[in-house]
């Protein structure tokens, strides 16, 4: 592999400059074009011509010391070693001396001293020099930046640093691209969606696999599929008006009374073939359950809208369970973010749109019940993940958090400090969230509290209010435990958005 990358190098080192003229680019593209072809002699050759015209620049040095080495077969690992620490003196850097990298071009001959000390097996001395250059990798070009990133990986793992390697392979797999030139040049990191859509080599794409766009594609099979609103209600209309003329004539017979009932129950089911009927409050909470899940896919495939079409549809039904309503005004206030709708994602982030957080499927039973009494519901047997709040005072706190991030994004940094520090106050401190804490470290940063942010970084965990903030009223009565959430008011509507 390491002869791979020298190699590579050599490519680069042998490619034109942009301040090369027209007469020295043509000469190191045949100079490159017969090192590619082994012909060495003659790259030697056209190397020693374009030094004749350019005697200043090393790069021409180190690219006869590199065509001089693969003549050899690679076996004057000594020599190539001396005539780059004497390029390395001649330029007077070291790598030690590398802080800020102003001349990129020098990376290369440091590069290539790491591959000397990886063949004589100096592995300690090549990741210093890698682990160097990795800092300073955005300026580089593409090719060497990968040649750079596999170097480490192959020297972490001869020195039994498999975590180290892990880390670098997980870089190159999120590497999508890089944009612009020169010190301004950039690394674009793929998001986690578009790595959902990789293939295995050999696998036809008309082979599903778990993938977040075939879940769209099934979740949109599964809404077309089910029945529609208006169809159900068309059948509901209808069985009310039988069941209201045969309450108006007078037959008391029991045997007319079962075969009513009966009439009643079958009007309950809808056919879900092959599978068995399903009651229709069944095909509601599916429906819901699609819609949330609808939701969510929508949000990792970065579709704003339709994931917010999604969320609206869910918030819309008319039995709806407290669980997937919560999730509802989650998922469309973080797809009203995205599309800076801020205003619209506040007021989904009310606290008060949470009345219940129970996990379940909802029963007839349920809903007829929902309305005999104002107490929230509390979640009750099944074990919740541990991503989701275990109560209403978790999942309203959870709102409060995302409510402060939302007016971070307006810079409106009290409402989002009294957001944090009321949603603190509702939970245990092992229960907040890091988001939480890095949205605390941010806020004291803001409002030039660099001490009281280091506070929070040390001790992991968010501090009560500075005492300066209280109005000296509030000092003489104790503060009350956060109990009813009323929202803060909503801010008028803004112009521009500008995200931190």
């Amino acid at each position: 592999m390491a002869e791979n990358t020298e190699q590579n190098e050599a490519k680069h080192e042998s490619s034109p400059s942009p301040g090369m003229t027209d007469q020295e680019k043509e000469i190191a593209a045949s100079a490159y074009e017969a090192f590619l072809a082994g012909q060495y002699d003659e790259s030697l050759k056209h190397l020693e011509a374009l030094q004749e015209v350019n005697k200043e620049d090393y790069k021409i040095t180190m690219n006869r010391a590199v065509v001089e080495f693969y003549k050899s077969d690679q076996t004057t690992t000594g020599m190539l070693k001396q005539t780059l620490m004497a390029m390395k003196n001649q330029v007077h850097t070291s790598a030690e001396d590398v802080d800020g990298l102003d001349d990129v071009e020098n990376s290369l001959l440091y590069y290539n001293q790491a591959i000397i000390h990886y063949h004589l097996r100096q592995y300690s001395e090549a990741i210093s020099i890698g682990e160097k250059l990795y800092q300073f990798l955005e300026p580089f070009e593409e090719k060497f930046a990968q040649a750079v990133c596999f170097l480490l990986v192959d020297l972490y793992l001869l020195t039994f640093q498999p975590e180290k390697s892990l880390h670098l392979l997980a870089v190159l797999e999120k590497l999508s691209s890089i944009v612009g030139q020169g010190y301004h040049r950039k690394i674009i990191l793929a998001s986690q969606s578009t790595q959902n859509t990789v293939y295995s080599e050999g696998q036809s794409a008309a082979i599903p696999v778990a993938s977040m766009e075939f879940a769209a594609i099934c979740l949109r099979n599964a809404l077309l599929l089910l029945p529609e609103h208006q169809q159900q209600d068309i059948k509901t209309e209808n069985s009310s008006k039988s069941s209201s003329q045969s309450g108006s004539t007078e037959s008391g017979s029991e045997n007319s009374d079962a075969c009513s009932g009966k009439g009643q129950d079958a009007d309950k089911f809808l056919s879900a073939a092959p599978s068995s009927p399903l009651r229709k409050q069944e095909v509601e909470n599916l429906r819901c359950s699609i819609l949330a899940c609808s939701a969510y896919v929508a949000l990792a495939l970065g579709d704003n809208l339709m994931a917010l079409n999604h969320a609206e549809k869910l918030l819309h039904q008319t039995k709806v369970s407290g669980s997937l309503k919560f999730l509802g005004h989650l998922y469309a206030a973080e797809a009203l973010i995205s599309l800076d709708r801020i205003s619209d994602a506040i007021a989904h982030l009310n606290p008060e749109n949470v009345s219940d957080v129970l996990m379940g499927i909802l029963t007839s039973d349920q809903d007829q019940g929902s309305d005999k009494g104002d107490e929230p519901v509390e979640s009750s047997g099944k074990q919740t993940p541990l991503c989701y709040p275990s109560s209403v005072t978790s999942a309203r706190a959870m709102m409060l958090f995302n409510l402060g991030s939302a007016y971070c994004l307006r810079s409106e940094y009290e409402k989002a400090r009294k957001c944090l520090h009321q949603a603190a106050s509702m939970v245990n401190t092992k229960e907040i969230p890091p988001e939480a804490i890095l949205l605390g470290v941010y806020l004291e940063l803001q409002n030039g509290n660099t001490q009281l942010a280091l506070q929070i970084i040390k001790r992991n965990q968010l501090l009560p209010l500075v005492v300066q903030r209280v109005s000296p009223d509030s000092g003489k009565k104790p503060i009350q435990p956060f109990q009813s959430v009323n929202p803060i008011q909503l801010p008028s509507s803004f112009t521009q958005v500008q995200r931190k």
